[in-house]
């Protein structure tokens, strides 16, 4: 079996061949070029979804707070309207 790298008369008096390998060889390279693109898009997007994820739960535990603060506020003034 011959090498990846050695000489193979078959494949070089194949112009066709040649050219369908050439043409095989540019798309790997293009989808070699896409797949580190997306990944660099994907880590990004992980990104962006932590930072967002961390502001929700920021937002939802702020809720959480004046949701109480008004709870106790309608309480207080309940109390204060039972004893007039």
């Amino acid at each position: 079996m011959p090498e990846p790298d050695s000489f193979d008369p078959k494949v070089t008096a194949n112009p066709d061949l040649e050219h369908e390998l050439a043409a095989l060889a540019e798309k790997v390279e293009r989808l070699v070029a896409l797949c580190a693109q997306l990944r660099g898009e994907n880590q990004a997007l992980k990104q962006q979804i932590a930072q967002l994820t961390t502001e929700r739960n920021e937002y939802l535990a702020r809720t959480q707070s004046v949701r109480k603060h008004v709870q106790q506020t309608l309480e207080r003034l309940q109390l204060l309207s039972q004893r007039t």
